[in-house]
């Protein structure tokens, strides 16, 4: 019966230094290896369009009013604006990846910069990933100065302000 219990024992120390010599050569391949996965791309997509807020394909027809490039310390954005049948669209195109929790656009009007998100301010839709997103504009907006703001609801911050001359609202 002892000799039972030293050979179990035996096995299960030999047993114990192979896995853990083993297990960390195992776990290293696997991170080296791992694919690489978007985690934004086309199957996002239908998520955006089922949101309503911001088109997926952003492939706006119509007069093109005017284009701007919007640059903040962390975010550049490429800004058109179109008329499409008397209804402004406004497209967004990021140069890079938009590193906020949950970003949302909104425009303000106004001359000065703001610091903080007014009631009266509009807002578009959300902003993350890196493709082309379209806002349709309410009327309101329509040959107006203003700002579009980038603005997240974790903390309730202003992340960034872009002025957003008249010109751009077919003004």
């Amino acid at each position: 019966m002892v000799l039972a219990i030293l050979a179990r024992r035996r096995a299960h120390f030999y047993s114990s230094i192979v896995l853990a010599c083993l297990l960390p050569i195992v776990f290293f391949i696997g991170v080296c290896f791992q694919p690489q996965v978007s985690t934004v791309g086309e199957p996002t997509a239908a998520l955006f369009a089922s949101s309503g807020a911001a088109s997926a394909s952003a492939e706006v027809t119509g007069n093109a009013i005017a284009s701007k490039q919007l640059k903040a310390p962390d975010v550049q954005l490429q800004a058109s604006t179109f008329d499409n049948n008397g209804q402004l669209w406004l497209t967004l195109q990021p140069a890079g990846s938009i590193k906020l929790p949950d970003p949302l656009i909104y425009w303000q009007k106004g001359e000065q910069t703001p610091e903080t998100l007014a009631e009266d301010a509009v807002l578009l839709g959300g902003l993350s990933g890196t493709s082309r997103r379209a806002y349709p504009l309410p009327q309101q907006v329509k040959g107006q100065a203003g700002h579009l703001i980038l603005y997240t609801p974790i903390g309730q911050k202003v992340k960034s302000t872009f002025p957003f001359p008249a010109k751009m609202t077919g003004g």
